[in-house]
């Protein structure tokens, strides 16, 4: 078990062979240095080796590669030598031109799910170990002489070197050691840690050291005997992202008839309920991806032509004298910029929900209430508030709610963009937006008119009448400042 930690000069190949004059072409693709074993075996499952066709010298025919060969330095020490597109060796990718020599083809959404399952591996089998090793034993303990005869010399010396017991002759023979291990080990504690420790090699160099599609079934079987090889094929803990290649390796270990077809037929019974789930999901995340597909693509579309409205500015800017700019144009400059930085905020939050993204439930708003004589009162007197009593005020997100005021204020519900909407948005002196309740096209068509015509504008979550009125006060203040 030494040999995982071996440094070997790690080296990549592409091999092919030209169909017409038979030449064999290889091309190195990567160097991974002076490396152990079980290092090279990590990179190598962190690495994209890109297919590109090899070139004949001879003919100049250009031929998709065939085989990935790993070698110790060079060619001359293959440590292995997989078919590309085999099921030890699967292609990534829906390119046809590039995909289309190949037998095993995983999509980049299937090949995401494979490495998300790979990285969860090692971590789940550490929280189910104590289960997992329990049932192990117990299974042991039904066929206990049998499944001994079963070990290797190899795997019973290593666990009489780990529980350390006195070590066997060394030249004991296979059948010797497993009539010692039978007679020295009489109780339930002492079967029990036997077994855990001559299966370590298995389970750990084996099973949890390989991805669960590269475990070699027939070789396992010709090492460790049929019936540990079964067990573990159908028991070892695996993340549910990586069960589906469980249930492709389960016919390579099962008898045509008995208790295992059923076990076989019950996993696959629990798969197909799991499969259910996942594409109720998958119908639900797709629905809202929809959604916010559309919405990016509003969101694009007003980017690139307020890009354009700029871009415009801008050359009239850089073709008139300084002397003669005017400083209107550069505030507008300025207010668009800023709107193309909201809209480019806006986009990658709704592309970093794409994937995953949930629909967002909006709060239910309590009716409003009409508001007593003396508390209106109290804020027709405030300061701030009397300074927009000669303004118009647009608010986008709620209907009016019935209450008589001493000033105009235009209420729109705020769930579509209407010819009402745009009669306000021209009528008003100041945009007031509740946030909480409008749309976001309705919100961003408010943006944009604000940017274009200089008018000021309030985003807000209130919703009660007092705080509207002191947002649209301040704004207005704002904008005479500045004047």
């Amino acid at each position: 078990m030494d040999i995982l930690n071996k440094k070997v000069h790690g080296l990549v190949f592409f091999e092919s062979y030209c169909n017409l004059c038979k030449t064999r072409l290889i091309k190195k693709v990567h160097d991974y240095g002076h490396i152990t074993l079980k290092n090279l075996d990590e990179k190598i499952g962190h690495t994209d080796f890109t297919l590109a066709p090899l070139r004949c010298d001879k003919c100049g025919k250009r031929w998709p590669p065939k085989y990935l060969i790993l070698a110790d330095g060079g060619l001359d020490t293959i440590i292995t030598r997989l078919e590309i597109g085999s099921e030890r060796l699967p292609v990534v990718g829906n390119d046809n031109e590039h995909t289309q020599e190949y037998g095993n083809v995983r999509s980049p959404e299937e090949q995401e799910e494979f490495e998300r399952g790979l990285a969860k591996m090692e971590d789940y089998f550490l929280a189910n170990k104590k289960d997992f090793w329990e049932s192990y034993v117990q299974w042991a303990f039904e066929d206990w002489q049998s499944l001994v005869k079963d070990l290797n010399p190899m795997e019973i010396r290593h666990a009489f070197d780990l529980l350390e017991l006195p070590p066997p002759p060394e030249n004991m023979s296979s059948t010797a050691l497993k009539k010692l291990v039978l007679k020295a080990l009489t109780t339930a504690e002492e079967k029990h840690d036997f077994w855990c420790a001559a299966n370590r090699h298995i389970v750990y160099d084996w099973f949890l050291w390989l991805p669960p599609d590269q475990w070699p079934i027939q070789e396992l079987i010709q090492r460790f005997g049929l019936e540990r090889v079964r067990y573990l094929v159908f028991n070892f803990p695996l993340p549910e992202e990586l069960e589906k290649y469980r249930t492709a390796l389960m016919p390579l270990v099962i008898k045509k008839t008995g208790k295992e077809t059923g076990i076989l037929f019950a996993r696959i019974g629990q798969l197909g309920q799991e499969l259910d789930k996942q594409r109720r999901r998958a119908q639900q995340l797709a629905s809202r991806i929809d959604e916010l597909k559309r919405e990016n693509t509003v969101l694009n579309t007003r980017l690139a032509e307020t890009n354009l409205r700029i871009q415009e500015l801008e050359e009239k800017l850089t073709q008139a004298a300084p002397v003669t700019r005017d400083p209107e144009d550069q505030r507008r400059i300025l207010r668009l910029k800023g709107l193309v930085q909201e809209l480019r905020a806006e986009v990658q939050r709704l592309a970093e929900l794409v994937p995953s993204g949930e629909a967002e439930s909006a709060a239910e708003e309590p009716p409003e209430q009409p508001l007593p004589e003396p508390e209106l009162n109290k804020i027709n007197q405030e300061p701030i508030i009397a300074t927009i009593k000669d303004k118009t005020i647009a608010v986008f997100g709620k209907p009016s709610p019935g209450i008589e005021l001493p000033y105009k204020i235009l209420w729109h519900h705020g769930d579509k963009i209407d010819q009402e909407m745009e009669d306000y948005l021209r009528a008003a002196d100041v945009y007031i937006i509740l946030t909480r309740l409008v749309a976001h096209k309705v919100m961003w068509r408010v943006k944009e008119e604000a940017a274009n015509s200089g008018k000021p504008a309030a985003y807000i979550r209130e919703t009660g009448v007092k705080r509207i009125l002191e947002h649209a006060a301040r704004c207005i203040a704002q904008q005479n400042a500045q004047e």
